[in-house]
């Protein structure tokens, strides 16, 4: 039996990967482009959010309440990403179209 000394060992793992952990089967590594937030906009933290497939659920779910005019998310994959949401939506409607696509807003 070989046994293998740690400078042998592989630097990355080559095993190919299933996805981001969160379901959607997007690669962590997907691009988000990074905008900044404009007049008119209330700006959320929202916390889960991994990668593209997360950032399209959530820009998704809150496209859909009445009054929005643009959503933009900057990831921070694993950590807490800012939401901006342009528009005329009530804080209290976006909240709960994220809790119900499964992402919560820390602040």
């Amino acid at each position: 039996m070989a046994h293998r000394t740690l400078n042998q060992l592989p630097l990355t793992d080559s095993r190919p990967s299933s996805g981001c952990g969160c379901g959607c089967g997007s690669s962590p590594a997907a691009d988000v482009p990074d905008r900044a937030a404009t007049a008119g906009s209330e700006i959320y933290q929202v916390a889960g959010m991994t990668c593209g497939g997360c950032v399209r659920r959530v820009t998704e779910a809150v496209q859909k309440l009445s009054g929005v005019k643009d959503v933009h998310v900057d990831l921070v994959r694993g950590g807490v990403s800012t939401l901006t949401v342009t528009g005329g939506a009530s804080p209290e409607d976006v909240r709960q179209a994220l809790s119900m696509a499964g992402y919560p807003v820390t602040a």
